[in-house]
């Protein structure tokens, strides 16, 4: 399923110090309060405090913009994140202010219940071929336009940030125009061990 960009809705932050493009949520009828996963990106204009979470585990992505400062109340250090860094995964609990380095910035968010669900985010180059095996449900984000081929060889295409739900596997028995820039989200449901009488 592709969940276009230019569909999505615009929802205030729980801190109430701007505004959040959700871009998925589960499950479906859920508020901020009580998901276990949601996807959104945001466009981020002044400095202020992240929302806190209980128990939600965070990935953050920077898409545009010059980056942000990021500082924890009980931590002297700062932390430095760009379009070009790596995702920065923490726990929605932790206390983390931001600041604008220059202009405005747009991110990406992805955020899970913890012990129900994990997430892994990470920067992918997209091309007919080159896909990591990858199992179970896959959310691909486009960083550019792209038009694919699936396996009827009909041509699809792809606006910038359309968020597209798939599997690993079908994925990579498509064919793909031109490499592109991605983000891929994998998403699997924590599996709780049974303990065993001894």
């Amino acid at each position: 399923m592709l969940y276009k960009f230019c569909q999505c809705t615009e929802t205030p932050w729980k801190n109430g110090h701007g505004s959040t493009f959700q871009r998925y949520i589960y499950p479906l009828e859920a508020n901020l309060e009580n998901f276990d996963i949601r996807i959104s990106m945001a466009k981020v204009q002044t400095h202020g405090p992240f929302s806190l979470f209980s128990q939600i585990d965070r990935h953050l992505v920077i898409l545009e913009g010059d980056g942000l400062r990021l500082m924890q109340d009980d931590d002297p250090e700062t932390l430095l994140i760009n379009s070009s860094s790596a995702p920065f995964s923490f726990k929605g609990e932790l206390s983390i202010n931001s600041q604008l380095i220059n202009s405005t910035v747009l991110d990406f968010n992805v955020m899970v219940r913890r012990g129900v669900f994990q997430a892994k985010v990470s920067r992918h180059q997209l091309a007919t071929g080159n896909l990591p095996a990858l199992p179970g449900e896959l959310m691909v984000l486009f960083l550019a336009n792209a038009t694919y081929q699936d396996e009827t060889t009909e041509s699809h295409p792809i606006t910038q940030y359309d968020l597209l739900a798939t599997t690993g596997d079908e994925i990579n028995h498509w064919h793909y125009i031109s490499p592109t820039p991605v983000l891929l989200i994998q998403i699997q449901k924590v599996i709780e061990s049974t303990p065993t009488l001894g």
